[in-house]
């Protein structure tokens, strides 16, 4: 049997193995970053070379310190560009920060034809992690233009996560007005 508390409180049945021959036992639903205790102790039904229940004593206490959720940060939180029609824009930038505990792996999508994000995944601890983001402006005619890059996590406790991209594309004629008189 294994039996689990947090705090100062009473030691609570978790669960039972199926048999003696089990290795391991999982406890689930466990909070994120909580201190569990955990005692663990022998139960022998009767069998045929013995009528009573067998008990143990309870074992030595166990303490285990579950991980808190990983977070996504995005910095900056949103891009702006602009560009005069058929000419390119730099490539610009974006990190992805874990700002919980345990290990973000994340995952990014564009929703817009023009726009590319390297690389499309990764994986962060306690670092952080660049994203380049390329315009593809070639075939966009002036005007405005929006788009949204979205980081997810399926452990992250706040994902998803978005950044906005604006892209401003200019008329790239300059019109000039002469008045001779």
């Amino acid at each position: 049997e294994v039996y689990q508390r947090t705090g100062g409180g009473q030691f609570q049945l978790a669960g039972s193995t199926a048999g003696k021959a089990a290795a391991s036992f999982t406890v689930d639903y466990l909070q994120e970053n909580l201190l569990y205790y955990f005692r663990l102790r022998t139960v022998t039904d009767p069998h045929a070379q013995n009528d009573n229940t067998l008990t143990s004593e309870l074992s030595a206490i166990v303490s285990v310190l579950t991980p808190a959720a990983p977070a996504i940060s995005l910095t900056p939180g949103s891009l702006s560009v602009q560009c005069a029609a058929g000419q390119t824009v730099s490539d610009q930038s974006f990190t992805i920060q874990n700002t919980g505990g345990g290990t973000l792996d994340w995952t990014c999508a564009v929703d817009a034809g023009w726009l590319q994000c390297t690389p499309t995944s990764g994986i962060v601890t306690t670092d952080t992690q660049t994203v380049t983001v390329s315009f593809q402006t070639g075939g966009l005619g002036a005007g405005s233009y929006s788009a949204t890059i979205t980081v997810s996590c399926p452990a992250a406790a706040n994902s998803p996560q978005t950044l906005p991209v604006s892209l401003v594309v200019t008329d790239r004629h300059i019109r000039v007005w002469y008045n001779a008189g």
